[in-house]
């Protein structure tokens, strides 16, 4: 069973907040702690990352992409 199309925005939303946010985490508590004790901190980081970024995805992916409509042919 397929997801319907009218769902692809927010399931891109939160793809890219899960992705991006597990990412950027990982990359920020690894060059401030180093790897010793790496996991936990970095799920408390990741935690409070993709809590932000979700809302912040669905909320500027529409002003972004008018955005880029506008600069661009």
């Amino acid at each position: 069973m397929k997801i319907p199309r009218r769902h692809a925005p927010r399931l891109f939303a939160l793809f890219m907040a899960f992705s991006m946010s597990m990412l950027m985490s990982a990359v920020l508590t690894l060059v401030n702690l180093g790897p010793a004790g790496f996991p936990g901190p970095w799920l408390h980081a990741w935690t409070v990352a993709f809590i932000v970024a979700l809302p912040l995805i669905l909320l500027l992916a529409p002003l972004g992409q008018r955005f880029v409509a506008a600069i661009t042919e």
